[in-house]
């Protein structure tokens, strides 16, 4: 018992170190935005602010009013919530029909996406960038969908295993009842109260053992999010 509580105690204390010095780096960049850029050096870039150094918030104002910093964000926001959006709605559906059908094509689609994964983006960067010239999808409106080609196999292999676990008795449900209807209660219907205790039951494995569905929902935005931001 003394052992483990000593085993524990010092790997909070490694595992604590490790996360400042992951840190250590982004405080610092974040410290040398209110420096004065002739301040910035590789001999001065790690040291702290001196009244001399500090240029206040001038940096920043710098960035927004003369490098266009607002509509630089404006358009990575723009690319990544259309992506996000085309990306969930696309893909979430792909990853349903190749479950649900489960054929050898749609096997072979399946294991296509997955292999996409295993492929770097530098080995497409300059084919893919020279094809969305040529093809016009080079702007801020429409570089989406090259974002849905590139983040699909991640998206649709994540999709699949949720849906994989998901109860197809669930599914033939909700062709005859919604679903909302069944957790809000109405068991007046002969069977729904016994069926809405196997719906939670079933629910209630799969979130021990996977991903539910609010936690695919939360991971799958971040994700892509993270992916397509620039």
């Amino acid at each position: 018992m003394k052992r483990d509580k000593v085993i524990n105690r010092a790997l909070s204390i490694f595992f604590t170190i490790l996360s400042l010095a992951w840190i250590y780096p982004v405080f610092m960049i974040a410290l040398n935005s209110f420096k004065k850029a002739t301040a910035i050096s590789t001999t001065t870039a790690f040291d702290l602010l001196t009244p001399e150094t500090f240029n206040g918030l001038a940096n920043y104002m710098h960035a927004l009013n003369e490098q266009g910093f607002a509509s630089a964000f404006m358009y990575s926001l723009i690319i990544t919530v259309t992506s996000v959006v085309l990306i969930l709605v696309c893909c979430s559906m792909c990853a349903w029909y190749v479950v649900r059908v489960n054929s050898k094509i749609s096997n072979f689609f399946y294991y296509l996406f997955v292999f996409s994964m295993v492929v770097p983006f530098q080995m497409l960067m300059f084919t893919l960038s020279n094809l969305a010239d040529r093809i016009g999808f080079n702007t801020p409106f429409n570089i989406c969908f090259i974002y849905l080609g590139f983040g699909a196999g991640l998206a649709v292999f994540m999709f699949a295993g949720f849906v994989k676990n998901i109860p197809l008795e669930i599914e033939e449900a909700a062709m005859g009842i919604l679903v909302w209807r069944i957790k809000r209660g109405l068991r007046s219907l002969d069977g729904v109260e016994r069926y809405v205790e196997l719906v939670d039951g079933e629910f209630g494995a799969y979130r021990r053992h996977g991903l539910g569905s609010k936690e695919i929902l939360v991971l799958q935005p971040l994700t892509i999010g993270r992916e397509c931001w620039i």
